[in-house]
Parts: structure tokens; sequence; C-alpha cells
């Protein structure tokens, strides 16, 4: 068990040491930062709420617990 725990580890840890080296010599510029308050993103954020509940619903009427799994991988 360590040994795979640890290759895993090791694997990690080389990639997010390779991915910050790189990501620290790349300046970027922040996106300029909307209004999460405004009226059409919670109403953006509504329907597509309701979507996902509605194929919960739906999947789970239809295909049981495991219509959950698609619906899930597909929302996400």
């Amino acid at each position: 068990m360590a040994t795979p725990s640890g290759s895993c580890l090791v694997v990690g840890v080389a990639l997010s040491a390779f991915a910050y080296t790189s990501a620290r010599q790349t300046t970027s510029q922040m996106p300029a930062h909307a209004n999460p308050a405004e009226l059409r993103s919670a109403l953006v954020f509504g329907v597509l709420y309701a979507i996902v509940l509605l194929a919960v619903a739906a999947a789970r009427q239809n295909f049981g617990a495991k219509g959950l799994y698609v619906v899930a991988a597909l929302s996400d």
C-alpha cells in the first residue's frame, strides 16, 4: 500500500511543482469582475438549477439510482 501511495505522492508533488514554477514565470492580467448580484446572472443560475433539478427527478423516476450518476456527470 505504501509503494503505490508513495509513487502517487511523488508524481503529484512533481506536477504541482512544475505547474507552480511555470505559472510564476508568466505574467497575466486578472479579468475584470462583473457584479455577481446582477439580475441576469441570478436568472441564468436559477434556470440552470431548475434544469438540473428536473433532470435529477426524471432520472430517478425512469432509471433509479444509476440515472443519478449520469445526471451528476452531465451537470458537472
